[in-house]
């Protein structure tokens, strides 16, 4: 396992978008992300970067869950 994927809820796209051009070191980092029609934000992210996403996330106002992390490898986490 090497990757994992993050949801946090009440993220609207707008909000992920200007956090995203605000942060370039997320923009490097991140695998991938994503905001589903209810509101969700859902992030891809490698182990390694765990702390950043974790921070990432509490910049935007969204709340770190753990119960909300799925290990897998980058390929195939979900």
């Amino acid at each position: 396992m090497d990757a994992f994927t993050v949801e946090v809820a009440r993220i609207d796209v707008r909000r992920f978008r200007d956090a995203l051009v605000a942060d370039q070191r997320v923009r490097e980092h991140l695998v991938g992300g994503s905001v589903t029609e209810s509101g969700t934000l859902v992030l891809v992210a490698d182990i390694a970067d765990i702390d950043l996403t974790q921070r990432f996330v509490t910049a935007l106002g969204g709340t770190w869950d753990a119960a909300s992390i799925h290990y897998g490898d980058r390929e195939f986490v979900g």
